[in-house]
Order: C-alpha cells, then structure tokens, then sequence
C-alpha cells in the first residue's frame, strides 16, 4: 500500500522536530551549566574593579612614589621601543613603530632621537633654544623657549604642535601629576617586564587610560607605559617598553648643534601667538 502525499511528508518530520527541540533544550541547558572560561574567570575581578569607578589608594601611592623618585632624577638617559596607531583622513587606524632615545641634564638639558618609519627627527634643547632637527631633509628650525624641561616641552606643545613621545614623564613628581587627576586606579597584577619583577596599574583619567609597570623596590621606574585617548573617536593607542639608566654623567656637548654646511634652516609654523612666551 502506498502512502498519500501527505502522509508522506509529515511522517518523517514529527520526530525530526521533536529530536531537534529537545537538541536545543539540552544546548542551552548545557550552555547554562557550562563553567566560565579560565579568561572569563581571571578577568572577574578585574572587571568588578574597573565596574566599581573608585581610586584604590595603594594606586595613588604607586604614582607618588614613582613621581618622586623621577623628579630626583637629575640625569639619566632613555631608551624606548613604541607603537602608536595613527588614523588616516579616511578614518583607518594604522600602526606605526619606531625608538626614542633621551639624554636629560636637569633642569636644562635635553636630546632626544626619535627615529619611526614616517622618519626621524632630533631635538636638543639647551635652557634657551629648542632646536628640531630633519636629518633626513638636511633641515632645522629653532624657538627660544622657557628656561625648564617641563616648562619648553608644554609650551612647544601648545605653540607649535610638538610633542615628544613620553614628555608626560617630565610631569610626575609635579602639581601637574597624573595622581591629581585619575579617575579611576587599580592593580592589575603582578608581573615581570625583561625578567624585572613590577607591578600592572590601570588608571584612567577623564580624557584617558593608561597602565603602568612599574618596578618594585626602591627603584620605581616605569617599564612600560600603555595610553589610550578617549578624546578622539578612533581611541589611538600608544604603549612603550623603557630602559632606563638613572644618575648617569651626560656631556654638555649632547645639547648642543652646529648645523652641517648642507643643513637648511627653516621656521616653525606658529600655532598659536610666539612660543618665546615662556610656560608658566
């Protein structure tokens, strides 16, 4: 006897269905008892912290402490490996390298060689002069500038859109300091950096977040430095490895520059009124 159309189709669909609902009541069952993923679990307390908007104090005490002991820095010398992401007119993020290297004499005293894969630049300041130097173009230019690091850094900054990699440094251990303005601080863990014991601190302030390794001990250098930028849509990232040496002896020569016969001198394009206004 043959089956009717009907019967032809609806025979072998019942328990097909009843086979796949009761697939997809065991799925989810299982999906509910399923335990946290390892990632999932680690990232708990961090995220009850980061949910929690509080200062811990301990986070605080990290940053003055590391204020402190690089505001005694009077001389030393920096080396750092970068990565910063750049966004292009057509809103691509793209992420460039490169190394920079300071020499510091405080209070007046600063070289550093920033070398990435959009090209290189030298700038060598020497108390009066701020000298930016294009080796690649065989160009220089010059600005009188105030009489202090912190204060030539935040006035080329406002005057002439320069801005060094890591010139924040130069504000710890200053009213300007990032403890003074934090939102939010944490720990993260503990952790090592190049075999360095260090604490991970994550802070965030009301335009952006940072993380800091900072070295334990009596030394407490940070070895690494995290930025994110809330302020512009695409939230650029900028992280660093630092390698320091503190309390090393810089000649007076490294900040100075004689321009080769072939170098060009050319002007800064102002960006707000002179930059010979000192900083306050």
């Amino acid at each position: 006897m043959y089956l009717n159309t009907h019967q032809r189709v609806r025979a072998p669909i019942l328990p097909v269905l009843a086979a796949s609902l009761l697939m997809s009541v065991l799925t989810a069952a299982a999906q509910e008892a399923a335990p946290a993923k390892p990632i999932e679990k680690a990232l708990a307390p961090l995220q009850e912290k980061a949910e929690a908007d509080k200062i811990e104090p301990a986070s605080v005490e990290a940053l003055e402490a590391m204020g402190a002991y690089l505001a005694d820095l009077k001389n030393f010398t920096l080396k750092s490996d970068f990565e910063t992401q750049m966004a292009l007119d057509n809103d691509q993020v793209i992420d460039i390298t490169g190394t920079t290297n300071y020499e510091v004499r405080r209070p007046d005293g600063l070289r550093a060689t920033v070398e990435s894969e959009l090209g290189s630049r030298e700038f060598i300041y020497d108390g009066k002069q701020l000298t930016v130097v294009d080796p690649p173009d065989k160009v220089y230019g010059r600005a009188e500038v105030a009489p202090t690091i912190k204060g030539m850094l935040e006035q080329v900054s406002y005057h002439l859109g320069i801005d060094l990699p890591l010139s924040d440094l130069f504000n710890f251990g200053t009213p300007d300091a990032a403890e003074n303005i934090i939102t939010e601080g944490f720990l993260v863990s503990s952790a090592k950096v190049d075999d360095i014991p260090v604490k991970h601190w994550a802070y965030r302030t009301a335009g952006k977040d940072f993380e800091l390794w900072i070295q334990d001990g009596d030394t407490p250098l940070p070895l690494r430095v995290v930025v994110l930028d809330d302020t512009i849509p695409a939230r650029p990232r900028f992280e660093a490895n630092l390698e320091w040496a503190p309390n090393v002896e810089v000649a007076s020569s490294e900040f100075e520059f004689t321009p080769p016969d072939d170098y060009e001198e050319i002007g800064f394009v102002m960006q707000t009124a002179e930059a010979g206004e000192p900083a306050k």
